[in-house]
């Protein structure tokens, strides 16, 4: 029972499920009747060797008088095969011990035959062995089609192990180990090697078939093999409602994705025609745009002709114009630089450029800047655009007036520069004149400058050495503060916390208070006994002005004692 739930349990993993389990019990029940017949055919062979004479065979190993050998493997033929008789020699029939002592006592010195594996297992041959080589694995993931199959082979296979399991008892049910172990016989099966040097002696009754022949073997009404053979067929049957179940669900999907199918087919044909219609009405409106770029780029040429026809004209009138305005910028500083030169008296009345009255003081140029710098053109005014040289233009000629020039020969002009040269020939005499006591002041400023080098080194190690001087009195101001802490809270402060220091403290405020007057000002007792020796050394002088008859009457007071506390 055992070795068939483990076949159970192996095969629920396989998708090789070839036997149910109704045909599977059949087969069982047929090999344990076959079985069950060999064993009676062998009890009948031996019940007969007792009762007939006795053949003894001689062996080399054990000197018993006969060995019996019938091979298993050849159980099913052995009824229907010839039977030989093998003749031996006959021995004396001798007192033998019993068989169980004679294997206790001869089985460390003599061997059985084996004629077959250790995993031999009757019922088990070729046709039922289990060859776990040719089945699938049980680890491998199934494909996309097949995942729902075996999704319903697994659900069958659980519950017909579930309803196997429940229908045995406690105790014949299988555990973990039990189950992978149940057919390991089935598949550890090995053919057994032929043993062709072994003597087989079969000693029946020669009538035994021809009494038997033809006779049906009669087979006992089992209740038990009954009840579980209708069981199986029970769960078979709810099986196959679970599977007819599972298909008819299938069917209802493959019926309504076969409906999705027919609709997505429906609107197949609509989506080709819109889209067609999509396709006709962009082709149209592509080329209708297409027309009217060809036109665009037609008329696009022609304004690109007329720019470059309009662009020559800008450019000469440009050079032209730039020409213009190059002359009228010298012109003007011709004219500015004329006016420069001319004499004072006449610029106050006629130089508009730097006079705007005749009344305004006289302010010398800064430079050629200052002079040419409105006709210069910097950096900006290079690219500046011809609007804005037309209105310098117009500006120009409405602000200014009618020039006019104080040279009317061109000898006033060199007269002119030969007065400057003369004005520079002096100037140049004057700076040569001047030279000398430049370079004495010259050397008087290096001289001061070394002596104020040397000042300020010696300042700076006077610093120095006032800034070591400061560190060190620093450091000496932390010492001194550290012991004089060191001094409050060690050894003055155990002075001044001493009983006798506080005894003579509070004797000397008693004699202040008694004497003098009340220590209102929290006086010290430095100060208590100096005040207290002033007070007896103006009491002793006035003792000795008195007289010595009062000193004769005088009498001693006793002073009342201080309660202590």
């Amino acid at each position: 029972m055992s070795q068939r739930r483990t076949t159970l349990v192996e095969d629920e993993h396989s998708s090789d499920y070839s036997l149910t389990t109704a045909e599977y019990e059949a087969q069982q029940q047929t090999q344990s009747e076959k079985e069950r017949q060999q064993r009676e055919s062998r009890r009948n062979i031996k019940r007969k060797e007792k009762t007939d004479k006795k053949v003894y065979v001689d062996d080399e190993d054990d000197k018993r008088s006969m060995m019996v050998s019938i091979d298993d493997r050849s159980r099913e033929s052995v009824l229907s095969q010839k039977l030989t008789f093998l003749k031996r020699q006959k021995t004396p029939i001798k007192k033998r011990t019993s068989t169980k002592l004679q294997k206790i006592l001869n089985s460390q010195t003599k061997d059985r035959a084996k004629d077959k594996y250790f995993s031999y297992a009757p019922g088990v041959d070729e046709s039922n062995l289990r060859d776990l080589f040719t089945e699938p694995s049980p680890f491998l993931y199934p494909k996309d089609l097949e995942e729902f199959a075996q999704k319903v082979l697994n659900k069958a296979w659980r519950n017909n192990l579930k309803t196997t399991e429940l229908a045995k008892k406690f105790y014949e049910r299988n555990n973990y180990r039990t189950r992978q172990g149940g057919d390991i016989l089935n598949r550890l099966y090995t053919e057994n090697p032929d043993v062709s040097n072994m003597k087989y002696i079969i000693d029946i009754d020669p009538d035994f078939f021809k009494i038997a022949d033809g006779r049906p073997i009669p087979d006992k009404l089992n209740i038990r093999d009954y009840i579980e053979t209708v069981r199986d067929v029970l769960r078979t049957k709810i099986i196959n409602g679970y599977r007819e179940d599972d298909i008819l669900l299938i069917e209802e999907s493959l019926r309504l994705e076969q409906k999705m199918i027919d609709e997505i087919k429906e609107n197949y044909q609509t989506y080709v025609n819109t889209f067609e219609e999509f396709l006709y009405n962009d082709h149209t409106y592509s080329m209708k745009l297409l027309r009217q770029s060809e036109q665009e780029a037609v008329l696009a040429y022609q304004k690109y002709e007329e720019y470059k026809e309009l662009s020559k004209e800008y450019g000469a009138l440009r050079s032209v114009l730039y020409n213009c305005e190059e002359k009228w910028r010298n012109c003007k500083m011709y004219q500015k630089f004329l006016y420069l030169v001319s004499p004072l008296s006449w610029r106050k009345q006629h130089d508009f450029y730097h006079f705007k009255s005749p009344d305004e003081p006289i302010e010398a140029p800064e430079g050629s800047n200052a002079i040419f710098g409105k006709y210069r053109l910097g950096d900006k005014e290079a690219e500046i655009s011809l609007e804005d040289l037309i209105g310098q233009f117009l500006d120009d000629c409405a602000t200014q007036r009618e020039p006019e020039l104080y040279f009317e020969d061109p000898e006033q002009l060199l007269d002119v520069f030969r007065f400057m040269e003369l004005q520079n020939l002096n100037s140049l005499l004057h700076s040569e004149e001047l030279a000398a006591p430049l370079e004495a002041v010259k050397a008087g400023m290096l001289k001061a400058e070394r002596l104020f080098d040397i000042e300020i080194q010696g300042l700076r190690e006077s610093i120095d050495k006032l800034a070591a001087g400061i560190a060190w009195e620093e450091e000496r101001a932390k010492y001194l503060e550290q012991l004089a802490m060191e001094l409050v809270n060690g050894e003055f402060r155990k002075l001044v916390v001493d009983e006798d220091i506080l005894n003579l403290h509070v004797f000397v405020e008693d004699v202040y208070e008694a004497r003098i007057g009340p220590n209102d000002a929290n006086l010290s007792v430095t100060d208590m006994m100096r005040g207290i020796e002033i007070k007896y050394r103006n009491e002793l002088l006035q003792l000795d002005k008195m007289p010595s008859n009062k000193l004769a009457n005088w009498k001693p007071v006793v002073m009342p004692k201080k309660q202590e506390y």
